[in-house]
């Protein structure tokens, strides 16, 4: 993920914060592979082969890629000093809340409110970015 800095503030997309699930699942999926290979590895001879050992490590790097990228998104959201604002975030992007169950949860029930509180935040770090 590419990072964006500002002195020491973090800028995200909002196609790199909707990235937060499928990196979730992604590294999930790659500690699964790393298991299973890790058990082949132990049982057969022929699974400590260089083929096996180069595959199991472009996984660990993957999986430590998914991890880094994952930590960056939640960073930035645990960064944002609002907490209403932090906590729509978080049930969009961390929890996968549609904009009407986020708009309950935070008193009201216009599922717009908190999509452009949203909105509006990602604007203002924007233009603070640039």
């Amino acid at each position: 993920m590419a990072n964006n800095k500002c002195g020491s503030a973090l800028y995200l997309t909002k196609k790199q914060l909707e990235e937060y699930r499928s990196l979730i699942k992604e590294a999930t999926e790659e500690r699964i592979r790393l298991r299973f290979l890790e058990k082949e590895a132990s049982r057969a001879d022929g699974s400590n082969c260089p083929a096996a050992v180069a595959y199991r490590k472009d996984i660990k790097e993957n999986l430590d890629k998914c991890v880094r990228a994952a930590g960056e998104i939640r960073k930035f959201i645990d960064g944002i000093e609002e907490s209403k604002v932090r906590r729509i975030f978080a049930m969009y992007y961390i929890d996968g809340w549609s904009w009407q169950k986020i708009a309950y949860a935070i008193g009201t029930h216009c599922e717009a409110t908190p999509r452009n509180l949203h909105n509006r935040y990602l604007a203002r770090r924007f233009r603070e970015f640039k």
